[in-house]
């Protein structure tokens, strides 16, 4: 009877039995994440310069959406120069295990054409 409480009590305190590695438990696909990220206007497919960037972070289990496009304006103080380039950035990032939209960052920038 010690000897088996003795060999519990040594694989429980060298660590063999718990895992100390925290692991990402991942309920999402990329396919879903897209969906997601449409749902909550992140996600353009007209007027993009490159495809939209999806990425795990395994460390802290969330997926990244980055998209972003330009386009051309005539409107507000653009219209007393040649027009402005407008480049739209949202970041979204969605919690890999609750499937929930963490954070939603929306940039929006305006570069006057002096031409």
């Amino acid at each position: 009877m010690k000897t088996i409480f003795l060999i519990i009590l040594i694989t429980l305190s060298s660590g063999i039995a718990f895992s100390q590695i925290k692991v990402c438990e991942n309920r999402l696909d990329s396919a879903r994440v897209v969906k997601i990220a449409k749902r909550h206007h992140a996600y353009w497919t007209k007027n993009w310069q490159s495809p939209p960037s999806i990425k795990l972070d395994e460390q802290s289990c969330r997926w990244t959406v980055v998209c972003w496009r330009t386009h051309h304006s005539d409107k507000g103080e653009c219209k007393y120069t040649n027009g402005c380039t407008i480049s739209d950035m949202v970041t979204l990032v969605i919690d890999a295990k609750t499937k929930r939209v963490i954070s939603k960052k929306r940039t929006k920038t305006s570069f006057p054409n002096y031409e």
